[in-house]
């Protein structure tokens, strides 16, 4: 996996970066998250309630966008702030045939405190999803 890093040029002011796009965290509110609100439970639980349910943090969004290269790491951290320590209890699926490249990026989703699973293939990904709670697939990287 290659993370872009901003280069910059004069066109873009030597920042690396052009335009602007949104990173979005979206909950909807549900039953159940009416229920957790109304109880004043805590933010941290009512994320967790809804993370369950596809909801995805700034943080995960602003990452997605490091992982297709519309930008850069360091710029997600200046924008949205350091990863969160929850991010510690998300499992990440790693499927590479390479082993160098799970071996790598296993390593640096481990030290941002990830848990980390890694496969060799597209059939034991298959059965890993099925016997665990996978929160994030990186398949063929």
């Amino acid at each position: 996996m290659t993370v872009k890093a901003a280069e910059g040029c004069s066109q873009c002011g030597f920042t690396g970066y052009r335009g602007r796009f949104a990173i979005e965290e979206i909950l909807t509110v549900d039953g159940t998250i009416a229920e957790l609100i109304a109880r004043g439970s805590l933010g941290d639980q009512i994320v967790e309630s809804a993370r369950r349910y596809g909801m995805h943090t700034l943080w995960e969004a602003g990452i997605r966008r490091v992982w297709t290269g519309e930008t850069a790491y360091d710029e997600v951290v200046r924008v949205v702030g350091e990863p969160p320590v929850k991010a510690a209890v998300t499992l990440v699926l790693v499927a590479d045939d390479e082993a160098g490249v799970r071996e790598s990026v296993g390593r640096a989703l481990q030290r941002e405190g990830f848990r980390v699973l890694t496969v060799e293939d597209g059939q034991a990904a298959l059965d890993a999803l099925r016997r665990s709670s996978v929160d994030l697939l990186l398949a063929d990287l």
